[in-house]
């Protein structure tokens, strides 16, 4: 049927005019040169590679190299980064462990003051915290180790409510017994919070956003 059908136009190609069977075949070199260089072009990109699929790195090295996870360290799965063997967080580049490695490329979701980042989570004195903390010490902190280890510092703090002289809210607080979330009026003719997560006596008056 094939032959049959190429036959059939090479019958209806012979009766064309010159003219009509030179723009019949530059439109078929058109049409054959952009197919090859479609070809091409998604065969280089990978989307045409044979079965080859492109990976999406979701994680990578300090080097920039591709983290293969999960991968199997010492007969263990892992399906993120470990401190396993290491003091930083590292990820394997095989899915079996082949000695080849690299320090995990990490995102610090929370800093200290003077731009460390806060390894979350932390234990403390037998308490694991996954967040800064003020136990121990008048302000927010965090480690910087998984287990404290004396490395340590204040937590930047995102205050998301400030008071009239410019001092951030400590919220929740905890003020004659009862917990707030917010600024309050309990006990003053405005809205005032706690400087403090057990109020210590040092407050000030809410700064009021624009409704």
């Amino acid at each position: 049927m094939f032959y049959y059908d190429w036959t059939y136009f090479y019958f209806l190609f012979r009766f064309l005019t010159a003219d009509d069977q030179a723009r019949v075949m530059i439109a078929l070199s058109c049409f054959l040169f952009t197919f090859v260089c479609l070809a091409q072009s998604r065969r280089y990109s990978g989307q045409y590679n044979h079965g080859n699929q492109e990976v999406e790195c979701k994680t990578t090295t300090t080097d920039d190299k591709c983290c293969s996870l999960p991968f199997t360290y010492k007969g263990v799965t892992y399906k993120s980064c470990t401190k396993i063997g290491h003091n930083k967080l590292w990820c394997s580049l095989d899915t079996s462990y082949k000695g080849r490695w690299g320090n995990c490329e990490v995102k610090c979701k929370t800093k200290t003051t003077n731009g460390k980042c806060c390894s979350f989570p932390f234990t403390y004195k037998g308490v694991t915290y996954n967040s800064c903390t003020k136990i121990g010490h008048n302000k927010m902190w965090c480690s910087l180790d998984t287990s404290y280890k004396g490395r340590w510092g204040n937590c930047e703090v995102k205050c998301k409510t400030k008071t009239t002289n410019g001092k951030c809210c400590s919220f929740p607080f905890t003020y004659k017994g009862v917990t707030y979330n917010s600024c309050t009026k309990i006990g003053h003719n405005k809205l005032w919070c706690s400087l403090d997560t057990s109020y210590k006596g040092r407050w000030g008056n809410c700064v009021l956003r624009p409704k």
